[in-house]
């Protein structure tokens, strides 16, 4: 039973995993949402808002690890 429900799990979490990062939005659509975004040689992961004097702003939370960016 166990391994049954291993299986199905497994399978579950698989149907609906993604291939890799998809770069298609326009910053202006991402208007408050957490993105990804690409860098030189890593991704970056950060918050956009849209700030009264500075405009559309991207907040840089943080850096995924060269060890997931493999994964993709």
């Amino acid at each position: 039973m166990r391994f049954l429900t291993a299986l199905l799990l497994l399978y579950a979490t698989t149907i609906n995993a993604q291939n890799g990062f998809k770069f298609d939005q326009r910053m202006l659509d991402c208007e408050n949402k957490w993105i990804v975004a690409s860098t030189d040689s890593s991704y970056a992961y950060g918050f956009v808002y849209l700030d009264n004097s500075a405009g559309l702003t991207l907040s840089v939370e943080g850096s995924l690890p060269w060890m997931m960016i493999n994964l993709l």
